[in-house]
């Protein structure tokens, strides 16, 4: 049973509330309050736009205005579902997000206490790790698994990346009490 769906695009919209009339239909992720399902939702899918990812774009991550995980991991968090399972690009396996330069310790010589050359380290995170770590930090575990379309009878191959969680610490509310509600 699909519960609620969200999609921008007046088309796809279009097509979802076709296939799935009797769901609540959301436009924009990044205006929608979805804590009215926290608890009653057994497993959350989405695809997250795979624009920032794809090898057929400009590769902007998370400088991208389509950029959404954040908003899809608001949602996650919100509802706090048993099963994760979001799909995107295979594009998003090499992509880094943008790093931090981090100052380090003075860089001593042998013979010298300090010689007043101070140490940076470049800290960067795979966007698929920072997505895992996300999830993980709120309880889920995640494992990100790549399979190719002709895996599943398409002629072509279009590698999918979908990363299924399960959640393993429980919801603070009462769950079977809310879904008796």
């Amino acid at each position: 049973e699909n519960v609620f769906h969200c999609e921008i695009d007046p088309f796809g919209r279009q097509v979802l509330d076709y296939w799935f009339p009797n769901s609540a239909s959301y436009e924009d992720i990044t205006k929608t309050d979805f804590s009215q399902y926290r608890g009653l939702i057994d497993v959350l899918t989405g695809g997250f736009p795979c624009q920032p990812f794809s090898y057929a774009g400009k590769r902007g991550g998370q400088e991208d205005d389509r950029y959404l995980w954040p908003y899809m991991f608001r949602c996650i968090d919100q509802v706090q579902p048993d099963w994760v399972v979001a799909e995107n690009v295979a594009g998003i396996t090499t992509m880094v997000e943008q790093g931090k330069v981090s100052p380090m310790a003075h860089q001593a010589s042998l013979f010298d206490e300090d010689n007043g050359v101070q140490r940076y380290q470049l800290r960067e995170t795979f966007t698929l790790e920072r997505i895992c770590q996300d999830l993980e930090g709120h309880g889920y575990e995640v494992q990100p698994v790549l399979i190719p379309a002709c895996a599943v009878g398409a002629p072509h191959r279009r590698d999918r990346v979908f990363i299924v969680a399960r959640r393993v610490v429980a919801d603070t509310d009462n769950r079977a009490d809310r879904r008796g509600a």
